[in-house]
């Protein structure tokens, strides 16, 4: 060094200032672990597992799934809240369900405060009755205007509750809501004529419809499904209310920094665009709806809002 040289690092310190560290050079340099808050063989893990070889050849480094089942998702999601924001420890899960979970227990996160990557698929619900009564949607909202119907959920609290509340406010009607321990079971008391209709995900209805046992009604969703493309959507017939979809997304712990998130979301935006994934998302009956992470973010701001509106209805479900 030259006789009265002064650091660079020092000449920060006497300014008030850090350098700041090159929190993205070289990354990745290890394996990157994408936890999932469900046991493996879940639709979170298969995502997950789906997504790995992809974010392993754009990313150049292993990329490891981690299960850690508990709590509806928390133990998984609350690791990850608490993980180092180096980028090497990724959430990969069903955003709205984490951002509903917040209403139903104490948790330690703030889902909007997770440093958001990515967001690529969405799934949709659907209004579904017994093939022998309504033949329409508007068969149905006559009717339900004139008495109080019932209706099948998976759970209370799930995504396909909220989306029913959703359609009852939107329609005024008054409904009995009646939860099953899953899709599979509320769709079976359906077809059993036991409920008047059921709100449940779409793929779950998918081969009792096939089989003329149920009738989708309408898709509560802003666009066309892949999985039920003739079926209208409410606003195509001419109601307006909002709808809840299901988006599946990847976040990183809070204040990870945003040069690591671009690179990972770089990463995820070319995994959506090969064909092999492409096909496999097809299989599954998936549709694909990128989102980088500033879309992803906005587009959680605003499914919180609408969560918040049924804050008094979820806590009467958290205190039971």
């Amino acid at each position: 060094m030259k006789k009265g040289a002064i650091p660079a690092l020092f000449v920060c310190f006497l300014l008030g200032v850090h350098a700041p560290p090159a929190l993205s050079a070289g990354f990745p340099e290890k394996p990157i672990t994408l936890v999932v808050g469900f046991a493996a063989g879940g639709s979170d893990d298969v995502e997950a597992r789906g997504l790995a070889p992809f974010l392993q050849k754009h990313l150049d480094t292993r990329i490891l799934v981690e299960n850690l089942p508990g709590a509806n998702g928390s133990i998984g999601r609350t690791k990850v809240w608490k993980a180092k924001p180096d980028g090497y420890t990724i959430l990969v899960h069903v955003a709205t369900t984490t951002l509903i979970s917040q209403y139903l227990a104490p948790r330690e996160y703030r889902p909007l405060e997770f440093s958001h990557i990515f967001s690529w698929t969405t799934s949709y619900q659907v209004v579904a009755v017994n093939s022998e009564t309504y033949k329409n949607f508007n068969d149905f909202v006559k009717d339900a205007k004139t008495r109080t119907l019932s209706a099948s959920i998976p759970v209370l609290g799930s995504t396909a509750h909220l989306s029913g509340l959703m359609l009852a406010d939107g329609l005024g009607i008054k409904v009995n809501w009646v939860p099953f321990d899953g899709a599979g079971e509320a769709l079976t008391a359906l077809a059993g004529k036991h409920v008047d209709f059921a709100v449940t995900d779409r793929v779950s209805a998918v081969s009792l419809a096939r089989a003329g046992k149920i009738r989708p009604l309408v898709v509560t969703a802003n666009q066309k499904d892949i999985v039920f493309p003739d079926v209208p959507l409410a606003k195509d017939l001419g109601f307006n209310f909002p709808v809840l979809s299901l988006r599946r997304g990847a976040d990183a712990p809070p204040n990870t920094a945003l040069s690591i998130i671009k690179i990972l979301e770089a990463a995820f935006a070319k995994v959506v665009k090969e064909p092999e994934y492409i096909n496999w998302a097809k299989n599954r009956m998936s549709g694909i709806e990128p989102l980088g992470h500033e879309a992803y973010g906005k587009a959680l701001l605003e499914q919180q809002r609408e969560i918040e509106k049924y804050k008094s209805v979820l806590a009467q479900i958290k205190s039971k």
